[in-house]
């Protein structure tokens, strides 16, 4: 309990501390203090508080040699230390991580800021010594030291197995139960994918089995990372062929819509694979068919030779569409369209008769992603949490005015900085409730998602599952959400070179209007907000920096100039960004505008930071005097 928790301030200057005390003793902390960076290791010497509040500049020790000697003790190496200075946040906080401080704030004190930082802190230590209590406890039980072994190597034996089916993330969810056992028969409603590699017969019998070693391994690891992405399940692969499913074991909305964009990444990615070899004059190219249907599931094999397998018509028909579709064609069932539609477009090209099927089968050739399909979506639920928080439902803004309605946006708020998407829900207890325990913080928990959901009045909206809570995201649109994929965008045509040069206007005006300020703020302060809020900022001066750097590569200085512009009036603290714009003034010949900048910056950082320009901000400045 924080109340209980006992915390040691280490600062030369008594006001400091006297400032430091009166802010944690009115939250109901117990505070001790020291002087200098020597009493404090003399006090940690004889007695242990639970955090430590740490100044950078004292005149014996400084914070950092302080910190070191904290951590080279294995009785201190991991008691909570935050440090304290005026001086640059961007330098100093790496000095301060290196000598092993776990958070750092910065002078003038944010008070808000401070107490959440103390209390994510203090959450984690109390966790962490549960831990440590726990293992104690279950260290005196195991007292068959060759069964937890023997428990452990079959384990990993396990997870070892279930890799080669799944990616790494989704296995260990499996093995930890979090997942249901895909190894158990069932029913279940699936979408097959198989790929075939047209001309692979051909091209091994002309090569080396060297060649064709190299050629399989390639196409199998950049054909497992998509599978992987998309979050589909590798079935098995034989020699060229590879099925992967979707829907099973972790269940999905529109599967085959997650289908088809696999399967048309990995045409993409398949076309840069094989080029070399058709310049070789070597015929190499992927079919793809796509099948959705009812399959049985489960364990194929005897003894320990036991596979993952799928068995059932939507497989064959997957098997014999990869074999219709020409080289570089995908092609999908009837069903598996109907599904996908909305956001695929494709060509019903012809009724084929398929061997093993006894009557003719609809066959749709995908042509595409439906390139406005995000545009044309009506959400029926809209999240702003940039620069605001609002929420409208069915186009109409709700307002918010009784007080009962506070808890349960808290808890929208904390599930959005989360991620939205499959939440543990204990983690939402802990930040909301963390005074909280056992079946009373479950029955709050339930208690405000029945109001949110109330509140929100969409069916299906959040969903609970597995002990983890989600936004809907076929119902759902976040700007934090449509920000991250501005932003990944940008950063795949940067990758891409001159390519998306004519279009790097509309992508600054898109994200410019997106990020219409910080994330959540100033509505909440919590830890997990500011962790997520200082993400998108730095995810947005990213973008910014990319876009800008391509403007500034043709010489676009004034179109840079207002890019650097409108950005700092949503973030008046990058540094960075004022350097650019001062670079791209001097361009433009216009030295008094660059230090009307570089004055703004000095100011802006000395009243909100107590920190003063960096030598490379220096250096820019010196070279437009």
């Amino acid at each position: 309990m924080h109340e209980q928790a006992v915390i040691l301030i280490v600062d030369d200057i008594a006001a400091n501390r006297n400032f430091l005390g009166d802010i944690l003793m009115s939250q109901g902390y117990r505070v001790k203090a020291a002087s200098g960076g020597e009493e404090a290791l003399r006090m940690l010497g004889n007695e242990r508080p639970d955090l430590v509040l740490l100044d950078v500049l004292m005149p014996d020790l400084n914070g950092y040699e302080v910190c070191k000697q904290v951590r080279s003790d294995p009785a201190t190496g991991l008691l909570p230390i935050i440090m304290v200075t005026a001086l640059d946040a961007s330098q100093e906080r790496v000095r301060g991580l290196e000598a092993g401080a776990d958070d750092f704030v910065t002078k003038p004190i944010n008070q808000a800021e401070l107490l959440a930082r103390v209390r994510s802190l203090l959450r984690i230590k109390s966790l962490y010594d549960t831990v440590q209590t726990q293992a104690g406890e279950l260290a005196k039980l195991n007292t068959n030291l060759a069964q937890r072994v023997a428990q452990q190597v079959s384990e990993l034996q396990r997870l070892e197995q279930l890799k080669r089916f799944f990616s790494p993330t989704l296995a260990q969810h499996i093995l930890e139960g979090d997942v249901d056992d895909p190894m158990r028969t069932r029913r279940c409603e699936v979408t097959v994918v198989l790929l075939d590699l047209r001309g692979f017969t051909a091209f091994a019998d002309i090569a080396e089995p060297e060649e064709v070693m190299t050629l399989l391994r390639t196409y199998r690891a950049e054909m497992g990372k998509l599978i992987d992405a998309h979050e589909g399940t590798l079935e098995r692969f034989t020699g060229d062929a590879m099925m992967v499913i979707f829907n099973d074991p972790v269940l999905m909305e529109e599967s085959a819509s997650h289908a088809v964009r696999m399967a048309l990444a990995m045409q993409a990615r398949a076309g840069e694979i094989l080029q070399s070899y058709r310049r070789q004059g070597i015929d190499l190219d992927l079919g793809i068919g796509i099948a959705h249907g009812y399959a049985t599931i489960g364990n194929i094999g005897h003894g320990s030779h036991l596979t993952y397998g799928v068995v059932g018509r939507v497989t064959n028909l997957a098997s014999r569409l990869s074999r219709e579709a020409e080289p570089g064609e995908v092609l999908v069932s009837a069903s598996a369209f109907t599904q996908c539609e909305r956001s695929v477009t494709a060509l019903e090209t012809r009724q084929v008769n398929l061997e093993g099927f006894v009557r003719p089968i609809a066959v749709f050739r995908v042509l595409g992603l439906r390139k406005t399909a995000i545009q044309e979506q009506r959400w029926p639920v809209r999240i702003f949490t940039l620069g605001q928080f609002k929420l409208t439902v069915q186009d109409q803004a709700l307002v918010f005015s009784r007080k009962t309605q506070r808890k349960p946006l808290d808890l929208l708020r904390m599930l959005i900085a989360h991620g939205g998407v499959r939440v543990e829900a204990a983690a939402l207890i802990h930040d909301l409730w963390p005074d909280s325990e056992g079946d009373a913080a479950k029955v709050t928990f339930d208690s405000t998602l029945y109001r949110l959901r109330k509140l929100v009045g969409v069916e299906d909206c959040l969903i609970l599952a597995e002990g983890k809570l989600s936004l809907n995201q076929t119902q759902c649109w976040i700007d934090a959400w449509a920000l991250d994929a501005l932003i990944a965008k940008i950063e795949r045509l940067n990758e891409a070179g001159d390519a998306g040069r004519s279009i790097s206007n509309e992508l600054c005006r898109d994200l410019l209007k997106l990020y219409a300020g910080h994330f959540l703020a100033p509505e909440s302060n919590e830890s997990s907000v500011i962790t997520a809020r200082d993400k998108l900022k730095a995810k947005f001066i990213r973008a910014i920096s990319i876009l800008g750097a391509r403007m500034e590569a043709h010489r676009q200085w004034d179109q840079a100039a207002s890019l650097y512009a409108r950005a700092l009036e949503l973030d008046n603290l990058a540094e960075g960004l004022y350097r650019r714009l001062m670079i791209a003034y001097r361009e433009q010949g216009e030295p008094a505008q660059a230090l009307n900048v570089y004055r703004r910056c000095r100011d802006m950082l000395s009243v909100v930071l107590g920190a003063k320009p960096s030598p490379e901000t220096e250096m820019v400045r010196a070279s437009v005097e």
